[in-house]
């Protein structure tokens, strides 16, 4: 757990994870490369609440999500880069009441915006584009 944390301007690469928060709330993730981690570049999990993912590139990861949030609401995702990943840019999953707003998620294996089981999210001004199955779904 992390609470009122600020993680900025860090180069996260080739671990298993980039950068993993689990029931954390207020923290604000920013200015990041997190670049060809083995899982996830970036995720949110275990009731993260209130949490700000801004302008970070988050993209090359080689086996999911640049950008995920599991079970995570009241997040705030802005201005990200997640291309490149092997299976979604950004993934929400049982995450509601989030914003996820001007990111760029192209060239993805699967899906550049995917939400699964997640409602009352505002999805607005993001490019997904070129992706190979869905841009947003």
């Amino acid at each position: 757990m992390a609470n009122n944390c600020n993680i900025s301007n860090n180069i996260v690469s080739s671990n298993y994870h980039g950068i993993y928060l689990s029931n954390a709330s207020r923290n604000t993730i920013c200015y990041n490369s997190v670049l060809a981690n083995k899982n996830y570049g970036i995720i949110l999990t275990g009731s993260s609440t209130y949490n700000k993912i801004l302008m970070n590139n988050a993209s090359n990861n080689l086996k999911e999500s640049g950008i995920y949030l599991s079970k995570s609401y009241n997040n705030e995702i802005r201005d990200n880069i997640a291309n490149y990943n092997y299976n979604n840019g950004i993934g929400l999953w049982i995450s509601s009441e989030n914003i996820i707003a001007n990111n760029t998620a192209k060239k993805n294996i699967y899906i550049g915006i995917y939400l699964e089981e997640s409602n009352n999210n505002n999805i607005v001004n993001n490019k997904a584009r070129d992706n190979n199955k869905v841009g947003i779904a």
